[in-house]
């Protein structure tokens, strides 16, 4: 039951993240259909890739990922508690990665509709109180 529960919490999530406003996730494919969200930190001794394998995500396509993300980020510099998201459809295939080096700027890497791996950097936009 309780991992039940915390699949739907993540479909939920997800769902909740695509409809308010990941406008780069809509522009891949609209016909994806439901998006399942799971998030997690580097732990200490691991790596991206190990992570990404360890939320389901192959060998080769972690390879990918990683390699996609390299003219943006090194995946080698990733440290413990570094955060990262992972998108995938409901059949379980990679959609995006979003990996949280920091709480000012991420890197995404986004899977196109023709299956080809685009990355990019990301900044949070902030806003100036007086």
């Amino acid at each position: 039951m309780r991992a039940w529960l915390g699949s739907l919490i993540c479909l939920t999530v997800g769902l909740g993240f695509l409809m308010s406003g990941s406008p780069r996730l809509n522009e891949i494919d609209g016909s994806f259909g439901p998006v399942i969200l799971s998030s997690g930190t580097i732990v200490s001794g691991g790596s991206l890739s190990q992570s990404l394998v360890r939320e389901g995500i192959s060998n080769p396509e972690a390879y990918k990922i990683e390699k996609a993300l390299k003219g943006y980020f090194n995946p080698r510099a990733s440290r413990p508690g570094d955060l990262y998201e992972i998108f995938k459809s409901s059949a379980g295939d990679f959609l995006k990665l979003q990996y949280w080096p920091n709480r000012l700027e991420y890197f995404t890497v986004e899977k196109s509709s023709s299956g080809i791996l685009l990355a990019g950097r990301e900044k949070v936009a902030l806003r100036q109180r007086l």
